[in-house]
């Protein structure tokens, strides 16, 4: 079995979660059995799961042990948990004692998903969170409202998992033990790590592989593990903080190289494959792109004549390694000369800071009175009619690992604005060919390069016409072939 490692899924997710989604149909079509393996409990996860559907090929730690799949008795309702105060007043899914709330229930997706229980102070010390309508964990509070201990139960409605917190700096809750019971045994883990690595030895035979796509959550368990798996590490950006071979690696991908057993390294390009190998030589480094596009769509005609005059597109997560601001500011200047232009971004916000980044790049569109043509899209499940309407994907990030934007662009035939950035742009871009290369953070040189392509529309057509052939090599059928190569290489 091939297992993907990773942190969890939401309603939004992440390049890297996509990445695995895509990575399971490869799978499938070479014949390799795979799942995806979470760390962290979500609560609705199987309302996720089904949304993006994958709903029967993920494994979360924490419910292999509580195997609440197995629970055949009723379930979990607003009506039962009403139903457990009956002589109390219920206003607003609430349960009102004397006037007060001490029962607060919550629903997502038309059913129940936690409930909040306060004490005679009107303090939160309890609140239970459910799955299809059974209890699958609650966490425990203290008069302010700070974690103590969070328990997860089985099927039969017992602690099977139970973690210990303790203040630390500015009072904020620390896991400090994890207390597991599996039938007789009792195991006591003091990091998180450690409970992790124990789960992969109950996981895994020594014949399976795991790819780890998030080495923050699992790098450290990889080399606690006492069985001996394949293990691959899959670096999905720049693998130092600078982008460039002499750089800092940033702390989690380095421990996990140095400390976790690893028996290659997988990039998406070659030149991070040649830097990374030139820093850590004694591990293999391969390359197989973190995505792939379907051969049927790189042989698809996307006629010119169909897209949106003067549409420019963004495909990134609104946060400040995207640099959002140099492709607004650049796309600004462009509406004076070219007032048809119309700039949309599609991508989740960033909450860091309060969307702190979102409230700046909204403050330069409002201050430049361009609200009417620049647009935040939000997260788009689908983008293959935008990519196939827009004249110009735009790309002005500090790094990359890769880009899928940039992939999926070229794919549907759209011609790409990039800056020349590691990694990926500028093995994707073919200056003059698909696209244009822009020196990396060049502000001036991005709106003349804008300038220059959309005075001359046949110019932007002929990128067009060559940008998928540019990225056959990208194709499903290529990529499946470099997989089944190194998964059948030892």
């Amino acid at each position: 079995m091939n297992y993907f490692l990773t942190s969890y899924f939401n309603e939004t997710p992440s390049a890297i979660e996509i990445a695995e989604i895509r990575r399971l149909r490869l799978f499938d079509q070479i014949g390799e059995p795979a799942t995806i393996v979470t760390a962290s409990p979500v609560w609705d996860s199987n309302y996720t799961l089904d949304q993006l559907g994958i709903s029967q090929r993920v494994i979360n730690m924490y419910h292999y042990y509580q195997q609440l799949d197995q629970y055949d008795g009723p379930k979990a309702t607003a009506s039962t948990i009403r139903s457990t105060l009956p002589d109390l007043t219920f206003e607003n899914n609430e349960l009102l004692d004397a006037g007060k709330p001490v029962v607060k229930i919550h629903e997502e997706h038309g059913s129940l998903s936690y409930v909040d229980y306060l004490d005679l102070f009107g303090f939160t010390n309890r609140r239970g969170f459910f799955e299809g309508g059974v209890h699958s964990y609650s966490e425990f509070y203290d008069d302010h409202a700070k974690l103590q201990i969070k328990q997860h139960y089985n099927n039969q409605h017992q602690p099977v998992i139970t973690c210990y917190y303790h203040g630390g700096a500015d009072n904020q809750a620390i896991l400090t033990m994890i207390h597991l019971e599996t039938g007789s045994q009792a195991f006591q883990f003091q990091s998180v790590a450690a409970f992790r690595a124990h789960f992969l030895d109950d996981l895994t035979q020594n014949d399976d592989t795991l790819i780890c796509d998030r080495e923050d959550y699992w790098g450290k368990a990889l080399g606690l593990m006492h069985k001996n798996p394949r293990r691959m590490l899959v670096i999905h950006a720049a693998f130092t903080t600078n982008a460039k071979r002499d750089g800092e690696v940033f702390t989690s991908i380095k421990d996990t190289i140095e400390h976790g057993q690893l028996d290659d390294i997988i990039t998406s390009t070659q030149a991070e494959a040649d830097d990374i190998h030139a820093r850590f030589p004694d591990v293999p480094t391969e390359v197989i792109p973190v995505t792939a596009v379907s051969d049927k769509r790189l042989t698809t005609h996307y006629p010119f004549e169909t897209r949106t005059p003067f549409q420019i597109i963004a495909v990134a997560r609104v946060t400040e390694i995207k640099q959002l601001s140099h492709a607004i500011n650049a796309v600004i200047k462009l509406h004076g000369h070219f007032p048809e232009v119309d700039f949309k971004i599609y991508g989740y916000e960033d909450l860091l800071n309060g969307y702190a980044e979102s409230k700046d790049l909204r403050k330069i569109v409002s201050q430049n009175n361009a609200t009417d043509y620049v647009h935040f899209m939000g997260f788009t499940k689908d983008l293959s009619k935008i990519y196939q309407k827009a004249d110009l994907l735009l790309l002005t990030s500090r790094s990359e690992g890769f880009s899928m934007a940039i992939l999926e662009a070229l794919s549907y035939a759209c011609p790409v604005v990039s800056y020349d950035i590691n990694y990926g742009p500028n093995e994707l871009v073919k200056p003059g060919e698909n696209g244009q290369l822009v020196p990396a953070n060049d502000e001036y040189t991005l709106f003349r390069t804008l300038m220059a392509i959309f005075e001359d529309r046949q110019q932007l057509r002929e990128y067009g016409r060559f940008a998928q052939k540019s990225v056959s090599g990208l194709g499903e059928s290529k990529v499946e072939a470099r997989w089944h190569k190194l998964l059948n290489s030892k």
